[in-house]
């Protein structure tokens, strides 16, 4: 496991946000608003990066592509809800694990 930097994963959070700014920050359905955090641990879960200011409602993806710094050598280990691309890897979809 030395090539690997860490696990990842985003998740949503519920927030209270001003009424005039919560537009941006409201969620599928329910008019609710989340305010996404990105997190990553190392394999003593311990978490060594954690972001937790973006300021829309997005994919995990798009915050990830935001923040991210590109390890030599080494990559992310992320769920199914991120992309196979340089310095990531997520599962395969076509098989159950």
């Amino acid at each position: 496991y030395k090539i690997y930097v860490g696990a990842l994963d985003g998740t949503l959070v519920h927030a209270i946000i001003p009424a005039s700014q919560q537009t941006v920050y409201r969620g599928r359905g329910k008019g609710i608003c989340y305010q996404n955090v990105l997190g990553i641990c190392n394999f003593n879960m311990i978490f060594t990066f954690v972001y937790a200011w973006w300021e829309w409602v997005a994919h995990d993806s798009r915050v990830l592509i935001e923040v991210m710094a590109e390890p030599t050598s080494k990559y992310y280990l992320c769920d199914a809800a991120y992309t196979n691309t340089r310095g990531f890897m997520a599962p395969y979809h076509n098989v159950r694990y």
